[in-house]
């Protein structure tokens, strides 16, 4: 009797591995991964039509963008979809997070590019950019809300909220940082002192360097304005969701 108990149950790895499988394959995750992969592939189909269409190259450098800019979502996701983490792994995710969270909303200043060419028209200039900046947007801002969740989980509501609030300042400086600095998050382990001395210079005499404040400052409001935006519409569906249940 025990041993045919043991061959129906499953294992204790069994279990886990299906809890990761029901996870991963919820609603909202599926939703999520759907509606951003189509938005990068369109975003891809836009550059490449606009390739083919100049014989040139130029705007090309989104696609690495928006490549860079799904590091954090993936990073996001695989804690998120896994149930048991200890501290130290989840700080030292969260960390490799954070280092590529602006990645994402970075794209939002590739608009800087638009101009008026006779290679292509500036609509659809315009259109393209606008829809990568978007698609970053989101893939930013839907892996903070899953890091803000899992930090809910394990310090609570206050704690998330401040949480997030932290880093979208810290990302508006990286933002920052990446745009008129052209520092990349890999430039941190291949050049930090020269990564950290332009930081603390901005930090530690912010009058003195009026531009990394005030791009620092404008850009969070944007990215709170965002998030905000976004978590109202999450809750909203939520709730619809239970009243049709």
């Amino acid at each position: 009797m025990n041993q045919n108990s043991e061959m129906i149950e499953p294992s204790g790895w069994r279990r886990r591995l299906m809890g990761r499988v029901r996870m991963m394959y919820n609603d909202r995750v599926v939703t999520s991964l759907a509606t951003l992969g189509v938005s990068t592939v369109l975003c891809i189909v836009m550059v490449a039509v606009r390739v083919m269409y100049t014989g040139t190259s130029g705007y090309s450098f989104l696609v690495w963008n928006l490549f860079l800019a799904w590091i954090p979502f993936l990073i996001a996701l695989a804690l998120y979809i896994r149930r048991r983490r200890s501290t130290w792994s989840f700080i030292v995710a969260g960390s490799l997070w954070l280092l590529f969270f602006p990645n994402a909303p970075y794209i939002v200043t590739d608009l800087i590019h638009v101009r008026w060419t006779t290679t292509a028209p500036i609509w659809y200039d315009v259109t393209m950019i606008a829809a990568c900046a978007w698609t970053g947007l989101l893939l930013g801002l839907t892996s903070l809300r899953m890091m803000q969740s899992l930090v809910r989980q394990q310090w609570g509501k206050i704690v998330s909220w401040t949480f997030a609030f932290i880093v979208m300042i810290l990302g508006s400086f990286g933002v920052y940082l990446g745009r008129f600095q052209r520092w990349n998050s890999w430039d941190l382990l291949s050049n930090p002192s020269g990564l950290v001395g332009d930081i603390l210079q901005g930090v530690l005499h912010p009058m003195a360097h009026p531009r990394p404040l005030a791009m620092t400052m404008l850009f969070t409001l944007f990215l709170i304005v965002a998030y905000l935006t976004i978590s109202g519409l999450a809750i909203m569906r939520h709730a619809g969701t239970e009243r049709e249940s």
